[in-house]
């Protein structure tokens, strides 16, 4: 980590990688009577368990910056990644639960009353082949896996007295999104309008 301007600007950088022992896996698995499928009301479900593997590991990494532009105008900046693989003999797979590549960037300006910011969230690209298993929620992807996607985001707030009113727009240009995992689809544009008053 790195601090300036008298400590009103700063970098940072955080690096981990963790080695799993007997890490728990979910892949598909044999009732006693060696069936691999079961019926359900009329659907034919896969039998699966929560299994071993040998081992695992994961890695990442992450980058966040706060830089005083002027005086009361800030950039706030974020960048995380992470992989992880659990391996099985000569057999190596993903993790689940591992999220693609995501971050943040946001301007902000503010004053002894009135706060404004414009935030510009993202997630990478997560190819198909590297979801985990059955609890990332493939079927819910793309063919393709999780496409790239991004919002932006305004959030402004005044303080009046014993009074603070807010009103935020978020995914200002209705971006139709998934989150990684997910099986339903993130809010379109929407509004928020708050009052509160401290007594």
């Amino acid at each position: 980590a790195q601090k300036w301007n008298s400590k009103k600007s700063w970098i940072s950088m955080t690096g981990f990688y963790t080695l799993l022992r007997d890490a728990i896996i979910r892949e598909e698995f044999a009732l006693p009577d060696g069936s691999r499928f079961i019926l359900d009301e009329g659907d034919t479900l896969i039998t699966v368990s929560n299994v071993n593997a040998q081992s695992g590991f994961i890695f990442g990494l992450s980058a966040n910056v706060n830089f005083q532009i002027l005086n009361g105008i800030d950039f706030i900046g974020s960048l995380n990644y992470t992989k992880g693989r659990a391996t099985n003999l000569d057999d190596e797979r993903p993790l689940s639960h591992i999220p693609p590549l995501y971050g943040k960037m946001n301007i902000s300006y503010s004053t002894n009353r009135f706060q404004s910011s414009l935030s510009y969230r993202f997630n990478g690209r997560k190819s198909i082949a590297d979801y985990g298993d059955s609890t990332d929620n493939p079927e819910y992807a793309t063919p393709e896996g999780t496409p790239f996607w991004a919002t932006l985001n305004l959030y402004n707030s005044f303080d009046w007295n014993h009074f603070n009113f807010t009103l935020g727009i978020e995914n200002i240009f209705d971006m139709h999104y998934r989150p990684f995992a997910s099986g339903v689809s993130a809010p379109g544009r929407n509004f928020i309008l708050a009052v509160r008053c401290e007594l």
